[in-house]
């Protein structure tokens, strides 16, 4: 679970000074699942993090096709009563 770093288009992305590859993204791993702390990552972390449970808390490279964005649904907005139309 965590955050994807949005790229601006005018520069080229980096995490940690190194260019991001085509096809990654940047992503901050705020939370890694139970069961997947000794998942290998693609990329070494900034910091020679070799596993999704070494790199908690962290930026890395993160494969674009496995980057889940969940759809929220938020309730309509509550009408709230117009006290001039008694």
């Amino acid at each position: 679970m965590g955050v994807v770093s949005p790229i601006d288009p005018t520069k080229t992305p980096r995490i940690h000074t190194v260019v991001i590859p085509p096809r990654y993204a940047s992503v901050s791993v705020d939370r890694v699942v139970k069961g997947y702390e000794n998942m290998l990552l693609d990329i070494e972390g900034g910091v020679g993090e070799k596993t999704l449970g070494e790199a908690e808390k962290t930026f890395l490279c993160w494969k674009k096709r496995y980057i889940i964005i969940p759809r929220v649904s938020l309730p309509p907005p509550q009408q709230q009563p117009n006290p001039r139309c008694g």
